[in-house]
């Protein structure tokens, strides 16, 4: 028996009173004002401590602090109507992402802006979970013993082994989300390398029937070697269409508002307000029919009767950079880099949510006990299924494919899912495929009686480090 990390994330808003939603939107609010104020409280620290080295003074280190009580003052005294464990929860994250950041796990925490992604820790001090039929039911309370203000019933998960003890509040304009983790037991999944290590010395044929590849692109964002095409429907792509347009349209008419309150000297009005959540929803609703458009592909794809899909390895984090900027070093005139024409290729990129869609492809297929695996993309797209010969001429546009060595032609991206699938059962049948070892690193996080406490790294920060805190 296998027992694997699940999430899940539900919409909630139509099961919340106007009141509860009101309560929400106020911790949520409270949690993002404590974490900006450690960030801010992390600056000055520093500050001071670069002022007092160059005064030649030696200042002893200390730890990053999870104390918030001090952020209680007569410009935020709403903070106290908050519970305490939404405010504690605030400072316990914002510790770990400062450890994490020492430990370069990732990048420093930073200011969280009005329009950035509203979230909220909730520990089960402040709610009460039953599984009640087929339904798992959470009951949020103002604080600890006190009575619950807001029931809310979801479908439980599959396979859970246990409730979970903490969950995240997401709003996302006039809407609310509910997310959190848990383990869930599967009975007849192998490990990822016995599947490799069975594969491996199985006949070719048995080898060939069961792997296929897949290419991810824009256009059609997932080609297998199959056959199958999948991606975006008819309907989606016209209702991205739309949502896009009027979002243009938000945007246009907020840009206008601002300029009329400024040149006035005045704060924007409600109206302003209110199309700033209209806009919001509008980017809600377009990220849900892309979230959507994974979960069914990826579904598509686990329910394959294959036991390893093969896909590149894509650095898109790197693929979606901004260009670095270029200035001339003689007249320090600054000269075009083709930053406009990138931002629409990232775009593109971040519409087809490659990321997003193989991480669901992964879960569902170790849940099926399949398995998902990486093979180097250099020159996927120009290499001949056929003969294997690699030419920049092979491609003849985004969708022909024609090989100038043999002659073969094929759709562009079907021969590529074609060349990964060949790739893989080539290394797989040499030696050379070795499933990635690479230990993850984690922050100690230990939980006694919900309560969360993080392990902060004793080791001083170096000033190349510390300056990007903040």
């Amino acid at each position: 028996m296998a027992r694997l990390q699940r999430g899940t994330k539900i919409e909630i808003t139509k099961q919340l009173s106007h009141q509860a939603a009101q309560t929400f939107a106020r911790w949520i609010g409270c949690f993002r004002v404590i974490w900006n104020c450690k960030v801010a409280e992390n600056r000055a620290s520093y500050i001071h401590s670069l002022a007092a080295k160059e005064a030649g003074q030696i200042l002893p280190y200390t730890k990053p602090s999870q104390a918030v009580a001090h952020f209680i003052t007569e410009e935020r005294p709403w903070l106290k109507d908050v519970p305490s464990q939404i405010r504690r929860n605030a400072g316990t994250k914002f510790v770990e992402a400062l450890n994490a950041f020492f430990k370069g796990l990732r990048a420093a925490p930073n200011f969280k802006g009005f329009n950035d992604k509203k979230t909220c820790l909730v520990t089960n001090e402040l709610f009460v979970v039953e599984l009640i039929g087929g339904n798992i039911q959470f009951s949020f309370k103002n604080s600890q013993g006190s009575a619950p203000f807001c029931t809310i019933a979801l479908p439980i998960s599959k396979n859970m082994a246990e409730p979970p003890k903490m969950l995240w509040l997401i709003r996302r304009g006039s809407r609310f989300f509910i997310s959190y983790s848990y383990e869930a037991d599967f009975p007849d999944v192998r490990e990822e390398s016995v599947i490799i290590d069975q594969l491996r010395y199985a006949p070719i044929k048995v080898q060939s029937q069961s792997v296929i590849g897949i290419d991810v692109g824009i256009v059609t964002p997932v080609a297998a070697s199959n056959g199958q095409m999948l991606g975006f429907t008819t309907s989606e792509i016209a209702a991205i269409q739309r949502k896009q347009k009027k979002q243009l349209q938000y945007q246009k008419r907020l840009a206008r508002k601002q300029k009329i309150a400024k040149k006035k000297g005045v704060k924007s009005g409600k109206n302003y307000q209110k199309i700033k959540t209209k806009l919001a929803d509008k980017h809600t609703q377009v990220a849900s029919i892309r979230n959507n458009m994974a979960h069914r592909v990826s579904k598509q794809l686990a329910e394959t009767p294959v036991e390893v899909i093969v896909c590149e390895k894509l650095q898109i984090k790197n693929m979606v950079k901004r260009p670095k900027a270029k200035q001339d070093p003689t007249t320090g005139k600054w000269l075009v880099n083709g930053a406009s024409r990138k931002a629409g290729l990232n775009k593109s990129i971040l519409n087809v949510a490659w990321g997003q869609l193989l991480q669901y492809t992964k879960y569902k297929l170790r849940e099926r006990d399949k398995a998902l695996v990486f093979v180097p993309a250099h020159y996927s797209s120009q290499e001949c299924m056929a003969c294997g010969h690699i030419a920049k001429e092979n491609r003849l546009s985004q969708e022909h494919f024609s090989c100038i060595h043999c002659g073969h032609t094929d759709n562009a991206d079907h021969n590529a899912a074609c060349v990964l699938k060949k790739r893989f059962l080539t290394d797989l049948n040499t030696g050379t495929f070795v499933l990635p070892t690479k230990t993850v690193k984690r922050i100690a996080i230990r939980q006694k009686a919900a309560r969360v406490a993080v392990s902060v790294c004793g080791a001083a920060v170096s000033p190349a480090l510390a300056v990007g805190v903040g």
